[in-house]
């Protein structure tokens, strides 16, 4: 319940118990009799449990979703989660896990593929990029000097005094097998020695984590600053219908505004970017928050897809939960202050009765909830 409406609740139990009040003085009650009604009704019209359900929803969903992999709640980002339509998904890290892997070691020579994995592996660990850190793994470091990485090409330096050059295959005048991943070529000596191919890491439960969000009603897009083949070809084995690649951080930030245009309650869950979607979304959900989450942000411990539906289940149930124990609050409360303005209820009792109102609204909120499929309107 809003501030504004609670206020106007408050000013009308006053209202009303004053009436009352005034009501039993018109009838010829002694002023004490007046002014005892006048309480019992402002006590039972009190907008208390009202304001504990939504409260108490709160603070138990917070608690309970630090399970889920939540670190911390935006202020408004609990309601904005129940809300929530349309995931769009980063590909680094939500269907992949963000880290590059090596699938092929192609030697020109098969009498080199040893001297090929070790080479390029020492030199990239010079290299700190996801491509370069999936390459590294073939090898522990050797001894790298002089080492420069070439913008966009790829690095160049001596490994063991053995001048090495890892990169684009054309750099190197090396035909290129064909592949949607990252194919590197590997010179040594001034030698062509072969490709390494390096790709995603598709999180092993991606599929069957994004069906579960499809069946709470909720579509997904998957962006990515990859290239568009490399994009697609993680959304269709993790399932996800919609694609957009070779997006920057603000060319992504414009997708989400168009999609709020169209009357969507969109989510965005990705790595934090100055100039990202995050900032425009209706709910923005981070494992990298450089402070607090804002008001509209929610704090993951990472952004695997398979935390996302378990959230925003939890959120769901949670607002239907304050919506109940509300209303809960409301009918007892205004029974109570009916029986109360009627003179039927002396002032211990009225405050008993709203006692018990309270109670009832815990336990409405607090009651063990089933699953939730759609979207809750609030």
């Amino acid at each position: 319940m809003s501030r504004r409406a609670t206020g106007r609740l408050a000013i009308a139990g006053v209202g009303v118990a004053v009436l009352a009040g005034a009501i039993q003085v018109l009838l010829g009650a002694g002023t004490d009799r007046a002014t005892q009604v006048t309480i019992a009704t402002f006590l039972a019209l009190s907008p208390a449990p009202m304001l504990l359900a939504p409260a108490l929803a709160r603070a138990v969903a917070v608690r309970r979703s630090r399970g889920l992999g939540v670190r911390a709640w935006g202020s408004a980002a609990l309601v904005r989660a129940a809300r929530v339509d349309l995931l769009v998904l980063d590909k680094a890290g939500t269907v992949t896990t963000g880290a590059l892997r090596v699938v092929s070691v192609d030697p020109l020579d098969q009498a080199d593929d040893r001297n090929l994995r070790w080479f390029a592996g020492a030199l990239c660990h010079a290299l700190p990029t996801p491509v370069g850190r999936a390459v590294s793994r073939l090898a522990a470091g050797g001894r790298s000097t002089e080492v420069e990485e070439v913008p966009g090409i790829g690095v160049v330096g001596s490994v063991d005094r053995h001048p090495v050059r890892v990169g684009a295959p054309a750099w190197l005048e090396l035909p290129a097998p064909p592949s949607i991943g990252h194919v590197l070529g590997v010179e040594v000596d001034g030698r062509p020695f072969g490709t390494i191919t390096v790709e995603d890491t598709l999180r092993a439960d991606a599929a069957h984590d994004v069906r579960g969000l499809h069946r709470l009603d909720l579509q997904t897009v998957l962006v990515s600053d990859d290239t568009p083949a490399r994009t697609e070809a993680a959304a269709r084995a993790a399932g996800v219908g919609r694609w957009h690649g070779e997006l920057d951080g603000a060319a992504q930030a414009a997708q989400v505004r168009d999609l709020r245009q169209y009357g969507r309650s969109v989510a965005v869950v990705a790595p934090y970017r100055v100039d990202g979607p995050l900032t425009v979304a209706d709910l923005a959900v981070c494992d990298s928050w450089p402070g607090p989450p804002p008001p509209y942000g929610v704090a993951l411990e990472d952004l695997d897809v398979a935390r996302l539906g378990p959230v925003i289940a939890h959120a769901r149930r949670a607002i239907a939960r304050a919506r109940h124990g509300t209303l809960v609050g409301s009918i007892g409360a205004a029974l109570t202050g009916i029986a109360a303005a009627s003179g039927a209820l002396d002032l211990p009792v009225s405050v008993g009765l709203a006692t018990a109102n309270l109670a009832l609204v815990a336990g409405a909120v607090l009651r063990p909830g089933g699953a939730v499929r759609s979207a809750t309107p609030v």
